[in-house]
């Protein structure tokens, strides 16, 4: 039972002197343009802090703080989100077949190389 206990705060969150604080993941929520009722219906709400979304995911409000969903972040304008990861602007990193080899663009795109893999390459 404690190791459950300890596996669960280990996932969303953290204790300190026996306050739960919960993390912020990296990257932006995205803009909202549409306009929401603000009606707080506690199950509109698909997560309260980002540690309760999985992976890079983040939680985002789409309507007067209690319309929040996990979605995918955008990136800040200082860097790349590429295959579940941050890179800074300028970065060369390796592309997920393995061969090919990505940039991170001044805008925050990621360009990568075309080359054709051999055997042993996703």
């Amino acid at each position: 039972m404690i190791s459950a206990v300890c596996i669960f705060f280990f996932l969303v969150g953290q204790i300190q002197a026996g306050v739960y604080i919960p993390f912020e993941k990296p990257g932006q929520c995205p803009v909202t343009r549409g306009i929401t009722p603000c009606v707080c219906i506690p199950e509109n709400s698909e997560c309260r802090f980002d540690s309760n979304c999985p992976g890079a995911m983040k939680c985002c409000d789409f309507g007067c703080g209690c319309n929040k969903r996990c979605v995918p972040p955008v990136p800040s304008p200082l860097q790349c989100y590429y295959n579940g990861q941050y890179y800074p602007i300028g970065a060369h990193f390796p592309s997920v077949d393995g061969c090919n080899t990505c940039y991170c663009n001044d805008d925050g795109t990621v360009m990568c190389t075309l080359k054709a893999c051999g055997y042993g390459y996703k």
